[in-house]
């Protein structure tokens, strides 16, 4: 579910890749500046954060941590 939400916030030319378990690595070669890659990592958390299940009695919330670097 993680995976599918995640490669739904990518665009065409970036990369989604499961690293191992729950860790996961996007790779977004056109993105260059820290305000564009700190408005990605808030739509992407949102993206995330949604409940998963139909209904109240079988819903999960679901949270994540995010890292980032840019290069250069």
């Amino acid at each position: 579910m993680i995976a599918e939400r995640l490669a739904r916030s990518a665009r065409t030319s970036d990369t989604v890749a499961r690293h191992g378990g729950d860790e996961f690595v996007i790779v977004l070669p056109d993105l260059t500046d820290e305000a564009g890659l700190i408005a990605w990592m808030e739509r992407t958390r949102a993206a995330i954060s949604e409940p998963a299940g139909d209904d109240r009695r079988h819903r999960v919330d679901v949270g994540c941590s995010m890292g980032a670097s840019l290069f250069p």
